[in-house]
């Protein structure tokens, strides 16, 4: 899971978007509120305006089109980090969407916490009963489009090719980096697992590929090279190749002889 890289939107499709968002902020009461918000993305998120959304979505995805959670499965569902249907005020809010797979967006859901006093606390499940506003508090789920996910998690690119809470934060951050593994199941899916560790293989090889280019190599053979290390599936890999090059053999003489490939 790493940082989605912010695109601008056509100013017609956010101008739509704010106005769409405002005429849900107009309604007084949390639960009608609720109701306008699901309806109201169930019908406009049909428009020609989504359709320039979910293109520009697409093209911040990671790899080819990968799922802004687990980089792995290709990405089809518009998500909302904070679920509208707890929080409709951010229904059509540009930096709440994110392109995932089917598999993230039904993991997560609307499963949402928040941390208050140092503690985490889940939002009950919704009932048929009345809806009632969530309780104040920091987020506990790493959002992808607000912050840098790699500030609070790592991969263990040695063993278990689990992520893990990144060593020496503080206990909020802790929790906060382990809420998000845990609802999306970062570890537990064995295909994510063993794709972090084919990711690695991938990585490497063209890595090696690229570095052992002559001088005389040509130019296309470099840029092709390139975008196959930018397409690749679990981004999450290389940039913690990247922080800790000393981890892969040969890693670091391979960046020092080619630095361009940082950048990717």
């Amino acid at each position: 899971m790493i940082r989605v890289e912010d695109r601008p939107l056509a100013r017609a499709t956010a101008e739509r978007l704010s106005a769409w968002q405002a005429e849900l902020d107009a309604v007084d009461d949390y639960e009608r509120r609720v109701e306008a918000a699901l309806e109201a993305y169930r019908l406009r998120s049909r428009t020609k305006v989504f359709e320039d959304v979910r293109s520009t979505l697409r093209s911040m995805c990671s790899g080819l089109e990968r799922c802004g959670y687990c980089e792995d499965g290709p990405a089809h569902h518009i998500e909302h980090i904070w679920p509208k249907s707890r929080y409709p005020e951010r229904t059509f809010v540009w930096l709440n969407l994110l392109f995932c797979c089917g598999d993230c967006n039904e993991r997560k859901n609307d499963r949402f916490a928040v941390i208050r006093e140092g503690t985490l606390h889940e939002l009950p499940r919704q009932t048929k009963g009345r809806r009632t506003p969530p309780p104040q508090g920091q987020p506990a789920i790493v959002d992808p489009r607000r912050e840098d996910p790699l500030e609070f998690l790592e991969l263990d690119l040695v063993d278990t090719f689990f992520v893990e809470p990144r060593v020496g934060l503080d206990e909020r951050s802790r929790l906060r980096a382990r809420y998000t593994i845990d609802v999306l199941q970062l570890n537990r899916r064995e295909v994510l697992v063993e794709g972090r560790r084919d990711a690695l293989r991938d990585y490497e090889l063209r890595v090696q590929d690229y570095a052992s280019l002559g001088p005389r190599a040509p130019q296309g053979q470099r840029e092709r090279l390139l975008r196959e290390i930018a397409r690749l599936r679990h981004r999450m890999v290389w940039e913690e190749m990247k922080r800790s090059p000393d981890l892969v053999e040969g890693l670091r003489s391979c960046l020092e002889s080619a630095p361009e490939l940082a950048s990717i």
